[in-house]
């Protein structure tokens, strides 16, 4: 004769019973916290995922293009060439970028001042 054990369903006590439904609680709620982790965990890898393809694409398109878009310092000069209108000249080449209409209140600015217009400072006059 030999012993041995094998599974059988056998009916729970009561006490049973209520510690299986307290580790069912629990195991849910562990679930729950485990699935609200990986959510977050996805935003944050999805987050990174899609700055770096933005940094790819954008070192892509100025390989490519063999350009890229930068701050530029520039000079606006008022009522150049004509009463109204203002030229905007980059600094670092010389380039004239803009040649539009002033705003009112940019009208506005140097009012009262003296005439600058005749000034001895040369305007460039190299277009883009």
């Amino acid at each position: 004769m030999t012993d041995c054990e094998m599974e059988f369903a056998c009916a729970l006590s009561e006490d049973e019973l209520r510690a299986r439904g307290r580790m069912l609680g629990e195991t849910i709620y562990a679930i729950d916290e485990t699935n609200a982790e990986r959510a977050e965990t996805m935003r944050k890898f999805k987050d990174t995922l899609t700055g770096l393809n933005e940094r790819q694409r954008k070192l892509a398109a100025a390989i490519r293009s063999r350009t890229e878009t930068r701050l530029v310092n520039c000079v606006v000069y008022y009522h150049t060439p004509d009463e109204g209108i203002k030229l905007v000249v980059r600094t670092d080449t010389g380039e004239v970028v803009g040649e539009m209409p002033m705003t009112n209140a940019e009208k506005q600015l140097n009012l009262f001042a003296p005439d600058v217009s005749a000034s001895s400072e040369s305007i460039p006059t190299k277009k883009r």
